[in-house]
């Protein structure tokens, strides 16, 4: 992976003119996590198997539009600027590289539209500019950006120039948006590992959030219609997070099945033995969770 620099739009062109003739290049937005390691795979997110991304996402002031099946018999030329006529940065210089797709004749445009803007700008901010406009999959450090010429083989290039710049009023002008942070909140077991909290003290908490509105919600939502298997789950999902048994007792009785069979008395030592996973999400599933909002004194 190398890294190109240029300062205008002729730049650009120039850059791109030279990446069409490499079949085997292509651009991305981001930026390399480690230099000194060669990329096998390009991900910007933290993996499921625990591996860190290879690409990190930094503000560029250059930004790539994929414009794909463009109704239109105009040539080229007068077809691209109508669609940059209808972008937030019309009036802009520009390049643009015809499609690898793109023949002559088709009645569509499919084209790649290139610019810098006056100010840097990050995925988040490209996608809300430009949202409805084009292909958002673009805005992503580790999309694919490709600029290779089509290679024919056995005939010409129906296109005899697919890398043009049109010259406009300079650089671009798309205004970078304030983005909200989007905050993350720990799981339980997340606030552990990382030494946030002790388990016990959230477990305790969360418990607290559980009042007697929402029970007696609960219990009125499934009353009498609860079979064992149902039942074993609840019993140990209140016994798991701490319940006293005859919390547990009368919950379980206004909701068990008649027919059921179940007896409280003598499931209640090996609750959670077969269930460990059973806890606060059983609970909040039978129940109406939005009531915790209500803030009623705790049962």
């Amino acid at each position: 992976m190398r890294t190109e620099s240029f300062t205008d739009i002729g730049g650009l062109y120039d850059l791109l003119v030279g990446l069409s003739d490499e079949a085997h290049s292509a651009v991305v937005r981001g930026e390399q996590v480690d230099e000194n390691h060669q990329l096998k795979q390009r991900t910007s997110n933290l993996q499921k198997d625990g591996s860190l991304p290879t690409l990190r996402e930094v503000p560029r002031r250059w930004f790539m539009i994929d414009i794909d099946d463009y109704p239109t018999e105009k040539p080229a030329a007068e077809a691209v600027a109508e669609v940059v006529e209808g972008l937030p940065c019309s009036g802009a210089d520009y390049v643009y590289q015809l499609s690898s797709s793109y023949r002559p004749g088709t009645g569509f445009l499919k084209v790649h539209i290139w610019f810098i803007n006056d100010v840097p700008l990050v995925c988040g901010q490209l996608k809300a500019a430009f949202r409805g406009k084009c292909d958002l999959a673009v805005f992503s450090a580790a999309q694919v950006l490709y600029t290779a010429n089509p290679i024919y083989e056995g005939e010409a290039d129906p296109v005899d120039e697919r890398v043009h710049l049109v010259r406009g009023s300079g650089f671009a002008s798309v205004k970078p948006i304030e983005l909200r942070k989007v905050v993350k909140i720990k799981t339980r077991p997340q606030m552990v590992d990382a030494g946030d909290a002790d388990e016990v003290e959230l477990i305790d908490a969360e418990r607290g959030n559980i009042g007697k509105t929402f029970m007696r919600d609960l219990c009125r939502r499934n009353y009498h219609q609860l079979r064992h298997r149902e039942l074993v789950r609840l019993g140990s999902a209140l016994h798991n997070v701490g319940f006293d048994e005859d919390t547990a007792a009368a919950i379980v009785s206004a909701v068990k099945d008649p027919d059921s069979g179940h007896d409280f008395a003598q499931c209640w030592a090996t609750y959670g033995v077969g269930d460990h996973q059973c806890g606060f999400p059983t609970i909040y599933q039978l129940g109406n969770k939005s009531l915790l909002e209500s803030g009623y004194d705790a049962i």
